[in-house]
């Protein structure tokens, strides 16, 4: 969530926040905040070469890039055949299918 750590606070509707994440050199997602209270998500699955990653947040001129927290999970390979060493994979949609809670 963002913090108003630029002095944005309510003025995010009119000026939203927009920054790029990158892993490694690879571009990830675009985010955008128009509103402070709203937590956005953004999750890929990649194959990772080396035992450590590189995460980049590209100041794109639109106020102060953040990360609240980053997850990293060490899961089998046959799970998600697509990631590969050279092909990422990206979470385009959640939708609950019928829990009020979320579910992984």
């Amino acid at each position: 969530m963002h913090g108003n750590y630029d002095g944005k606070g309510n003025d995010l509707v009119s000026s939203p926040l927009v920054f790029d994440v990158y892993l490694g050199l690879y571009f990830w997602d675009r985010i955008s905040v128009s509103n402070s209270a709203k937590t956005h998500i953004s999750e890929v699955i990649m194959v990772a070469m080396v035992n450590s990653i590189s995460v980049c947040l590209m100041d794109i001129g639109s106020g102060t890039p953040f990360i609240s927290s980053l997850e990293m999970r060490l899961m089998k390979s046959l799970l998600y055949p697509a990631a590969t060493s050279n092909q990422s994979i990206a979470l385009q949609e959640r939708h609950s299918m019928g829990t009020n809670s979320l579910v992984r």
